[in-house]
C-alpha cells in the first residue's frame, strides 16, 4: 500500500466520510471503473460521486516509509508542522482551484458530483478565510458537476447545489 494502490483507500476513506456527513443511507465504491468513484444512496434517490484529493505536493509514500522503518528500530517518528506550513487562503484557493480544474477537464456524466478532499490543516489559525476561498475556487467545477462538496477536517461543506 505504500507505492501502488493508494488511490483506492483514498477514495474508499474519502466515500465513508463523506456517507458519514451526510447522513447518506448507504455508500458504495464502484471500482474498477474509471469513474465516477463512488455512489450514495439517500432513500429512494441515488448520486454519483467523483473524488478527488487537494494537498500541497509532497511524497506520501516516503512519509510512510520512514514511519514503518522507524517502527521496525522501536523508534517514533516526530514531525514538525512550524507555521509557514500551515494552510492559508490563498494557498486553499490554489490547491482547490487545481482540483476543480483538473477534474472539470474530463468527461464525466452530468448526474455526476464531486467531492474534494482538502488535505491540509490551518491547525485552527485561518478556518474562516480558508472557507471563504471555497465557493470561488470551485466555479469551474460547479459548471461541469451536479454539486460540488469539499471535506475538510471533520466537516462536509456543500458549496454548489
Amino acid at each position: 500500500m505504500i507505492e501502488h494502490g493508494t488511490q483506492f483507500w483514498r477514495d474508499a476513506w474519502i466515500a465513508a466520510e463523506f456517507g458519514k456527513l451526510s447522513k447518506a443511507d448507504q455508500v458504495r465504491l464502484l471500482h474498477p471503473e474509471p469513474f465516477p468513484d463512488f455512489a450514495a444512496r439517500f432513500g429512494s434517490l441515488t448520486r454519483h460521486f467523483e473524488a478527488t484529493e487537494a494537498m500541497l505536493p509532497r511524497r506520501r509514500g516516503d512519509e510512510y516509509r520512514e514511519d514503518l522503518e522507524a517502527h521496525s528500530a522501536g523508534q517514533t517518528v516526530l514531525r514538525e508542522h512550524p507555521s509557514e506550513q500551515w494552510l492559508t487562503a490563498s494557498t486553499t484557493y490554489t490547491l482547490l482551484k487545481r482540483a476543480a480544474a483538473k477534474k472539470a477537464e474530463k468527461p464525466y456524466a452530468p448526474n455526476c458530483s464531486l467531492i474534494i478532499y482538502l488535505n491540509e490543516s490551518d491547525y485552527g489559525s485561518e478556518g474562516q478565510q480558508i472557507e471563504e476561498q471555497f465557493k470561488s475556487a470551485t466555479e469551474i467545477a460547479a459548471r461541469r458537476f451536479q454539486s460540488v462538496h469539499i471535506l475538510w477536517g471533520s466537516k462536509l461543506h456543500t458549496v454548489w447545489e
